[in-house]
């Protein structure tokens, strides 16, 4: 599976000063590459927001949650947010700028 993240997320995760964080994020994309979004559901690392077809994908380092939003078109992963998580649920504003870079997909294809 290919990765391809929105410019706004390079700008995301530009914002982070933990090295390890990053490390733990690009590893994370790497694992996507590799095996796929199916296989980390399996290991509870992501989930499916079906409603708005978006998956979550949960990382943690040094007891900071993060969260990358995505989605799958043509068998590329695309990046779409980066959140740190302060709760236990998912904000909803954060689905909502995932789900507009989502719409706006368009540009970025091909």
């Amino acid at each position: 599976m290919r990765i391809k993240p929105v410019p706004q997320f390079l700008k995301e995760l530009q914002k982070i000063k933990d090295i390890d964080a990053k490390r733990n994020i690009h590893l994370k994309l790497k694992a996507i590459e590799n095996t796929g979004i199916y296989q980390m559901m399996a290991t509870q690392d992501a989930k499916c927001i079906s409603q708005h077809d978006l998956y979550e994908i949960r990382i943690r380092c040094k007891s900071i949650n993060y969260r990358l939003l995505c989605t799958i078109i043509d068998n590329t992963c695309w990046i779409l947010h980066l959140i740190v998580k302060k709760t236990q649920k998912l904000e909803l504003h954060d689905i909502n700028t995932a789900s507009s870079r989502k719409s706006n997909l368009k540009s970025y294809i091909n």
